[in-house]
């Protein structure tokens, strides 16, 4: 009999874990969702993706959607804009490629008109490799099965990257099953659902934005950067096919852009002389590939005096001001579409 009493509150806390992670979560970017942006920082990146894709503030046809990770999370869309238009920043730190081209994806599937999607492509120095970890539950599992089949079928994409990419899911789904138990994650979806009862994890990060920006905290001293200590390792026929689904997707939207994100200019300065085997591999494929399925993509450029102060927050992250400039910049130029020239087996950016 008193095992029973031991057993009855752990399965009745599993069970609450699970409604909690996994029933509608309340967007934050609504009217009356002030005290969730507040919290929004504390909840997992599936959710936080939840979130976004739920968000009722920015009315659609949509003039500029953004999409990528903690690089461009802190760019304010406005700083993107001709006036009267509106826009909503996408992004979710810790995401991928895959990620953004999902998001995208379901976006337009819900009906929801975008005229311009800016998608960040993390430089092909710095690449984070995650598997998205969203949409929830079943339609994930059938986004999976559906990246096996490819593997199954697809020429591209060989026994090992497909391993590889088996491996990655199943380490992604078992951190997902893992936080069913973790407190710390509990509380947090808990206090995100109930702000005026429960008091939030304490927190570092400032308040997301109602334009889905999250301000970084300014850096007041600059500083010079080394270069990278280390980067992924992309699966170059997944990275193909999601390049293909974006081109899918650009029937259903007026223009879609892809830019690979600049790195800091004593690292960008490096690799454009001493590029590693993977990101010259991975820089020309993108290249190739865009080419081929007429797809707008700019490849990265040296950002600025290598060996000079800067306020880049570290080798990979610039300033929220500088990026949206940058991208700006991307948007209003009729110039053609920058892509890399191969000299001396080195890719340099024009």
């Amino acid at each position: 009999m008193t095992y029973k009493w031991f057993f009855a509150p752990l399965l009745a806390f599993f069970v609450f874990s699970i409604w909690g992670q996994s029933a509608e979560i309340p967007s934050a970017f609504s009217i009356g969702g002030d005290a969730q942006l507040h919290r929004l920082s504390t909840l997992p990146v599936s959710a936080v993706l939840q979130v976004k894709f739920s968000q009722e503030n920015v009315q659609y046809p949509m003039d500029i959607a953004l999409f990528g990770n903690s690089i461009s999370l802190p760019v304010v869309p406005s700083e993107l804009l001709m006036s009267g238009q509106n826009a909503f920043n996408f992004a979710v730190p810790g995401t991928s490629f895959q990620s953004s081209v999902t998001l995208l994806q379901s976006l337009l599937e819900e009906g929801r008109q975008i005229k311009l999607a800016i998608i960040q492509v993390d430089n092909f120095e710095a690449i984070n490799v995650e598997q998205s970890p969203w949409p929830r539950g079943p339609v994930r599992m059938g986004l999976l099965i559906s990246r096996i089949a490819s593997g199954l079928t697809e020429p591209r994409i060989g026994p090992d990257e497909l391993l590889r990419m088996v491996w990655r899911s199943i380490k992604s789904e078992a951190i997902i099953f893992a936080g069913f138990f973790n407190i710390q994650k509990i509380w947090a979806y808990l206090a995100y659902r109930f702000p005026n009862w429960l008091p939030s994890i304490p927190t570092s990060t400032l308040p997301y934005s109602v334009d889905g920006s999250l301000p970084r905290l300014e850096i007041t001293v600059p500083r010079t950067h080394e270069l990278l200590s280390s980067h992924g390792a992309m699966l170059p026929g997944y990275f193909a096919k999601d390049l293909g689904r974006v081109a899918q997707l650009s029937t259903m939207v007026d223009r879609i852009v892809l830019v690979e994100m600049p790195l800091e200019p004593t690292s960008a300065a490096y690799y454009v002389y001493n590029p590693t085997l993977q990101g010259a591999q991975f820089r020309g494929m993108f290249s190739r590939i865009c080419n081929q399925l007429d797809l707008e993509c700019h490849v990265a450029p040296i950002s600025g005096d290598p060996g000079q102060p800067n306020f880049w927050a570290d080798e990979t992250h610039p300033s929220a001001q500088w990026l949206a400039a940058y991208l700006r910049q991307i948007i209003l130029s009729d110039a053609p579409v920058i892509y890399p020239v191969i000299i001396s087996s080195v890719l340099i950016p024009v």
